[in-house]
């Protein structure tokens, strides 16, 4: 058999469904459930090219019964094939397309061990991206050696299977959420600039200026104030309003508007930050609606609730589709003081542990939600590098890996 190894393909997942419809079609009653397994099941995995699919069954013994169904659409039949208590199917011969292994419900230690090792992947890159690798330079090494592929990653695969049990493990106690709190900044929304001179700009523009201070001088000022209160905010814990930031700066040189604070605050975002819906973010808020998995926001902020809002409309994410917005600026305490958290779950009328928290901010949003017993998930998109206890927090980089993660849940 010849070792081919090749870059993710969209077309696996339709491939996989379609066989699988096939097998269901095939097994009917006798089948308990069915999965896509295997490196073809996770997204942006290098993988050989053939379908892994693992159906579920009430009794292993009736299987053999339905040998001459599964040979009638192109699979061998080939017994337990070194594995007590499977049946196992292959389709294509040397050019194979397709495998199938099958096993009773009963048989846990199997099941736990193919679905551990699949999930373990889809939310481990770092892993994935690893083990795509390895198996393009086997692939490359081996082309005519089969035996020689899968021993050259043995050791790795033993090992990923050990850590993906003990991953499952640590999280099986972890509860389906109620709802989910969201950060802003870098979770919903994903900051491309960030230009606060055009911002301040953009104010003169509307500004009462009688003694023509230029927006180089303003933002000087504004950049040494920043400083005074961000040391104050660390300090302290309470955080600043944009609308007390702004007063002060154009009091301080003589500069009045005719324009309200919220129009205030709107004008300089649009000129001063450039942005987009996070990726995924969208199909995220979408699965929640359908999944009944309720939504707010809890922001470190010092613009108010009305200019989060209105930056969330901008970058296409509707705002009504969460419950409420907490502006820590509008309230005093600020993340990781559990106050503000607690503030968020009296709102929602829930409990911590029914309630999961996902922002960017290590030091802000994963150490604030466990101050309040919420569950953490650290959107760490960056790939900063922070030292903690796995059980207790989940990383992730994507929302696609969130939704792997709630699919599980659904389960428990």
């Amino acid at each position: 058999m010849r070792v081919q190894v090749v870059d993710y393909n969209k077309e696996w997942k339709m491939m996989y469904e379609q066989e699988a419809k096939a097998i269901e079609h095939i097994l009917g009653d006798l089948l308990v459930e069915v999965h896509h397994i295997g490196s073809t099941s996770v997204e942006g995995l290098k993988a050989k090219p053939i379908i892994d699919i693992m159906p579920v069954v009430k009794k292993i013994e009736e299987v053999d019964g339905f040998n001459l169904e599964f040979e009638k659409i192109g699979y061998e039949c080939m017994g337990e094939f070194g594995i007590k208590g499977r049946r196992y199917f292959r389709k294509g011969k040397d050019e194979r397309t397709h495998q199938v292994h099958i096993f009773e419900e009963s048989n846990a230690e199997n099941i736990k061990r193919h679905l551990a090792v699949r999930d373990y992947l889809r939310v481990h890159d770092d892993v994935a991206l690893e083990y795509g690798k390895l198996k393009e330079t086997l692939a490359l090494t081996y082309p005519n050696d089969i035996e020689a592929y899968c021993d050259g990653k043995d050791d790795f695969v033993k090992k990923m299977e050990r850590d993906a049990l003990r991953w499952k493990e640590q999280n099986r106690k972890m509860h389906r959420p109620k709802a989910i709190l969201f950060d802003a900044g870098d979770t919903l929304i994903e900051y491309i600039e960030a230009e606060p001179l055009e911002g301040t700009k953009a104010l003169l523009e509307k500004a009462h200026n009688p003694d023509q201070v230029t927006a180089e001088e303003i933002q000087t000022y504004a950049i040494e104030m920043g400083e005074a209160f961000n040391e104050s905010r660390e300090q302290t814990g309470i955080e600043y309003s944009m609308r007390s930031f702004q007063r002060f700066l154009y009091e301080m040189h003589s500069i009045s508007f005719e324009l309200d604070p919220i129009q205030m605050e709107n004008i300089f975002n649009q000129s001063a930050f450039k942005g987009m819906a996070m990726e995924g973010v969208l199909e995220f808020l979408d699965y929640l609606e359908k999944q009944g998995i309720r939504k707010a926001i809890l922001s470190n902020s010092s613009f108010s609730e009305e200019a989060i809002r209105e930056e969330l409309r901008a970058y296409d994410i509707d705002d009504s589709r969460f419950e409420f917005v907490i502006s820590t600026s509008e309230y005093g305490f600020r993340k990781p003081n559990k106050r503000i958290f607690e503030l968020a779950l009296k709102k929602l009328n829930l409990k911590s542990e029914e309630v999961w928290y996902i922002g960017n901010s290590f030091k802000y949003d994963v150490i604030g939600a466990q101050n309040a017993g919420i569950y953490p998930i650290w959107f760490n998109k960056q790939e900063k590098v922070e030292v903690y206890e796995p059980s207790k927090v989940l990383e992730i980089k994507t929302y696609k890996a969130l939704i792997d993660r709630l699919e599980e849940r659904r389960f428990k």
